[in-house]
């Protein structure tokens, strides 16, 4: 994970210095043996103590855990990576992950920007769009993931003109370690921390 500070000059207190990080990105192939190694803000500004937060999307929880005990560090390898590791953890937030497309659809309009209505499951705020790309295919946004979905909802799609294609709809799992492979690379977070310059 990429660092930088958010906002003005952190407060410097000695050699420490207090401080609001942003986490930039998460990796494009998350790997739970090995999490995600978090990279200082500045060279040779060594992230001291971090503090577990949930990310912007709320789906995701990220705790941080030392390379080594007993070192301001934190066991840094280098002046660019801080000793720590992101790990991933689902937030329990239960909004909408993907949408996909399940049978095609026939006659749409090419050009035509669809409405993706979700109902049921429980939850509530997921919206999307659907743009035709041929007269039986196109692709999907998810522009918000909602929250709150105790069971998968149905997923409708109008305004391709013709017949819309029917759809597959999964739903984040409420809690534990984030899947292998899974790409986080549209998930930043806010978080804050302790930067030492020694």
């Amino acid at each position: 994970m990429q660092t930088s500070y958010v906002g003005a000059q952190p407060v410097s207190f000695g050699d420490i210095k207090v401080c609001v990080l942003q986490g930039v990105a998460g990796p494009t192939s998350y790997a739970q043996s090995t999490g995600d190694p978090v990279y200082n803000p500045a060279a040779g500004d060594f992230i001291v103590a971090p503090i577990p937060s949930v990310t912007l999307s709320k789906n995701y929880f990220v705790e941080f855990f030392p390379l080594s005990a007993g070192d301001i560090r934190a066991g840094s390898p280098s002046a660019s990576v801080s000793g720590w590791t992101a790990i991933w953890l689902y937030s329990g937030n239960l909004g909408v992950a993907t949408i996909a497309q399940n049978a095609a659809g026939s006659g749409m309009t090419v050009g035509n920007v669809g409405t993706v209505a979700f109902t049921g499951g429980g939850g509530t705020g997921a919206t999307g769009t659907f743009t035709v790309l041929t007269a039986t295919t196109g692709t999907f946004v998810l522009t918000s993931g909602g929250a709150g979905y105790t069971s998968t909802p149905t997923a409708t799609v109008t305004g391709t003109g013709g017949t819309p294609p029917t759809v597959t709809v999964t739903v984040f799992p409420g809690y534990g370690p984030v899947a292998n492979a899974t790409n986080l690379s549209a998930e930043t977070l806010q978080f804050g921390a302790l930067v030492s310059e020694r």
